[in-house]
């Protein structure tokens, strides 16, 4: 019968006093013999020694000795120097000495090990009280995500159709694309297409760079608005930009920055104008964020659906200012 222990600590007057455990990675290596020892004692002693020097190993028995195994192939050639160190002299104070460090390094890495878990469980109640408190916001993140995959981030452009404005036809004999009008669209009832293009990106970072500015604003407007209200204001904004850029250009266009722009107007204005709202832009960000957009308009990022865009933000700010219209009216009035 074979027995194997690792990560455990012989005492120093027996035989080891846990026979199971493991110091070996969280991944799997093929392991390398490096010798064998004649007791368990000094086995494990060596089995400590090389575990301060970052060399993790098994000890395993085998009939009368005791095999020690390297994990990492790499180390080998460390290993097998301080092996025949050991075998040289067993008996020197160093490796004794070093029996604590080895234990504190495991209890570090227990420590460790278990702080990563509780991030991880953190980071999952995170999540879930995200879903629970801005709902809206999560979903659009998920939906864009979901599309992302079916779509293959827009390489699949079979798939890329079924959420585009319009469907639209290659015409080979005029080398032209032709489409469905608006009204087309209405008349097959293919009223999800009004909205789907803000679920389409084209890459990773085109996905990664709007589902951070749609959490960033999203966040802030559902928390003070509400979900339902936010959820209005995310449909009028998404309507307007993708009607907008589809009568411009068509529907070859995707990408939630129309409606991350109409969110930024939406708070830009609040913000200006109605300080009980609970959000101040910073005057320099609303600079670089209306500077990038500029930007955009002369091609430095690629092709860009500007005016979705610009649509999207005049949509945002004018559903800000809307109910404020009174207020301002009255502040007005007062100071004439």
């Amino acid at each position: 019968m074979r027995h194997s222990f690792a990560g455990a600590s012989c005492g120093r007057g027996g035989p080891p006093a846990n026979l199971t455990g493991n110091d070996t990675p969280g991944f799997l290596r093929t392991m390398r013999r490096l010798g064998t020892l004649t007791d368990p004692e000094s086995a494990s002693l060596l089995h400590d020694y090389l575990y301060a020097q970052g060399i993790t190993t098994k000890v395993e028995r085998d009939g009368s000795e005791w095999s020690i195994w390297i994990h990492n192939e790499d180390q080998l050639p460390q290993a097998r120097e301080e092996f025949a160190k050991f075998r040289e002299n067993p008996t020197d104070p160093q490796y004794a000495a070093v029996a604590e460090k080895a234990n504190a390094l495991r209890e570090q890495r227990v420590n460790a090990d278990i702080a990563a878990r509780k991030q991880q469980i953190q980071m999952a109640q995170r999540w879930a009280g995200v879903q629970t408190q801005i709902p809206v916001t999560a979903g659009l993140i998920l939906l864009s995500i979901l599309v992302a995959v079916i779509t293959r981030l827009g390489s699949d452009e079979n798939a890329v159709s079924h959420f585009q404005f319009a469907e639209y036809q290659f015409d080979e004999f005029a080398n032209r694309i032709s489409y469905d009008s608006i009204w087309g669209v209405f008349a097959k009832r293919q009223y999800y297409r009004w909205i789907a293009p803000i679920f389409l990106h084209f890459g990773p970072l085109h996905l990664l760079f709007n589902m951070s500015a749609t959490l960033t604003f999203g966040r802030a407007i559902e928390q003070r608005s509400g979900s339902w209200r936010f959820l209005g204001i995310v449909l009028v904004i998404a309507l307007v930009s993708n009607f907008s850029q589809f009568l411009k250009s068509g529907p070859s266009f995707g990408g939630m920055s129309g409606v991350d722009f109409g969110l930024f107007g939406y708070l830009w204005m609040k913000s200006r104008f109605a300080p009980d709202y609970g959000v101040a832009l910073d005057r320099s960000f609303v600079i670089q964020f209306l500077l990038f957009g500029v930007l955009c308009l002369f091609g430095l990022f690629g092709r860009i659906a500007n005016t979705a865009h610009f649509s999207g933000l005049f949509a945002g700010m004018a559903l800000a200012m809307i109910p404020l219209i009174p207020r301002i009216w009255r502040r007005y009035v007062n100071q004439r």
